[in-house]
Parts: C-alpha cells; structure tokens; sequence
C-alpha cells in the first residue's frame, strides 16, 4: 500500500474524512460504515449525507499524479484500474492525460447528483471518457451513483469484447424494429 492520494497535481491536500452510523445497520453491526465516504473534494451541503454520513475532521494528505507516480516506478500500462474516489475522480483522470492511452479498462464509480462540492457527473464523466479513446461496457445505475466500466478502444486486445457488444446491441435494435414493423402491419390490416 502506498500512503498517497492521486489527483491533478503533486504536493498537499485536504482530506475531507467521512463518519457516522446509519440507525438502519444495512451491512451488520460490526461494518465500519462512516468511513466510505471521505474525498479531497468537501461535501456539498453542510446537512449529513445520506442523512448519516458526516464529515467533522479535515487532514492533510499528500498527492500525485497517476502520470507521476506511473513514470516515478517505470511503469508504462496498466490493465485496469478500479477508482471509488467519492466524487474526485476527474481529479484522478486529469492527472492520468498521459498514461490514458495506455490503460486497457477502468471500472469507476459515478454520480448523477453533486454530493461533493466540484464534483463532475456522469455525463461529465463520459464524455471526457469517449474524448479520450473509452467506450462505455458496462454500467451499474442505482438511485444516486452508480459504477461503469470502460475499455480503451486503442487496446487491440479489447476489440472482439467490442464487437460482441456491438453486434449484441444491433441484434436488439433489428428485433425491436422487427417488432414495431410487425405490429404497425397488424393495426393497418382492414378488419373484415
């Protein structure tokens, strides 16, 4: 384990730390629940979030750039990447510019709603992913956040994984047409 946050800049940051209990002990009374929630990004309401989730202690902690941090230990892929940074992650993603390419998937978790002060949202999200060579693969959607995982589309080895997906999507795309043809044949026919 190395004791650093990624971001989009190497030095210092504040550490915005989660905590608190929800009455409705969803994982069992022994999950430490207060501390999922902690970002470099401050909360965007001073109101509990979720209800529950508190955020009452700042620390400093230190950053680097996954480009940095990359170069520093010689390494030039990686074949995937899991991110839950609580809202931070174009932080993370503006401080990999240059290792994107060379980064085959990235499974990151998502927003629809600013939880974190600064915090882009899915959409945001997903077009700097598309502009940067990803295609979206799959995705988790739950009420508020969810998870998507992206495949680097310069990444050979990813292709027929796309070309499955493709042909899958076109495959229901040619049924459902097939469906509405049908059924607008069916309600034009004359009744007798």
């Amino acid at each position: 384990m190395v004791p650093l946050a990624l971001s989009d800049r190497t030095g210092e940051a504040a550490l915005h730390v989660s905590s608190g209990r929800p009455k409705d002990e969803f994982a069992g009374p022994n999950w430490n629940y207060g501390n999922k929630s902690s970002s470099l990004l401050a909360p965007a309401q001073e109101a509990p979030m979720y209800g529950w989730v508190e955020f009452k202690e700042t620390i400093t902690v230190p950053t680097d750039t996954l480009d940095n941090f990359c170069r520093g230990r010689m390494l030039g892929r990686i074949d995937f990447i899991h991110m839950d940074v609580q809202g931070a992650e174009h932080l993370v993603l503006q401080g990999a510019r240059a290792m994107l390419p060379n980064i085959t998937a990235i499974w990151l978790e998502v927003s629809d709603r600013h939880l974190y002060q600064g915090q882009k949202l899915r959409t945001d999200i997903g077009r700097f992913m598309h502009d940067h060579g990803f295609t979206l693969g799959f995705e988790i959607r739950r009420e508020i956040e969810g998870d998507q995982f992206y495949v680097n589309r310069r990444c050979a080895h990813v292709w027929p994984y796309l070309a499955v997906k493709w042909v899958t999507k076109f495959a229901h795309r040619l049924h459902f047409a097939a469906v509405r043809l049908k059924s607008r044949r069916l309600n034009s026919t004359p009744s007798p």
